[in-house]
């Protein structure tokens, strides 16, 4: 079994792939813009990083957010991209920009050094700027077994489970949600909030001082 990769087969099928295997997919999204619409104007700059296909991008633009971006690794995905002229190719953010909303939903376990990629994002984000992250974390033994009951009412095969969960080794680590709260805490991040908990899913919304 070949390691994952974010290749253009996995582009092809990224809707699906997300909606079956990520609890809430477009929900976790909605309420992510809904967040932020509510504090920011539609002037706001915001990065989405790892927007794989563009789906949050996109619903940042339909709401007015037209200095919204994403940042993404994979060419494959960009090139599957709904906005794909707001799509930043790369995995590290812009040097030369700043942020007042930074997105980082079902990425950051993919990125192995997490506190040095948290202490960029709070070096780009302007005061009183937010982070939003959903990630997949550290859970109990029943947590992961109602997930994977989740993936199987979807009609994920248990030997599809197996595989991806195979493929996945080593590529998606996960942390528990202690280890976050300390980490962004000691970064300087302020109002640390578990909003939403799916399953070995969580959403965090943290906010950098004025």
């Amino acid at each position: 079994m070949s390691k994952w990769v974010f290749d253009s087969n996995v582009a092809d099928r990224f809707e699906r792939e997300a909606v079956n295997h990520i609890p809430g997919y477009h929900r976790v999204i909605k309420e992510t813009v809904t967040t932020v619409t509510q504090s920011y104007p539609t002037s706001a700059r915001i990065l989405d990083v790892g927007s794989a296909i563009g789906t949050t991008v996109q619903e940042f633009h339909s709401r007015g957010y037209t200095n919204a971006y994403g940042l993404e690794k994979s060419s494959d995905m960009i090139a599957k991209s709904r906005c794909g002229e707001h799509i930043i190719h790369g995995d590290k953010l812009p040097s030369n920009m700043m942020w007042d909303v930074v997105v980082c939903n079902w990425t950051l376990h993919f990125i192995h050094d997490r506190s040095k990629f948290l202490q960029q994002i709070y070096n780009q984000l302007l005061p009183d700027g937010l982070l939003i992250i959903t990630d997949k974390m550290r859970a109990t033994k029943g947590q992961k077994e109602a997930y994977y009951q989740f993936k199987s009412n979807n009609g994920i095969t248990l030997e599809e489970i197996a595989a991806k969960e195979k493929s996945l080794k080593g590529v998606l680590t996960v942390k528990p949600l202690s280890w976050y709260t300390t980490t962004l805490n000691s970064i300087g991040f302020v109002e640390i909030v578990s909003v939403t908990q799916n399953f070995m899913f969580h959403t965090l919304r943290c906010n950098k001082p004025c």
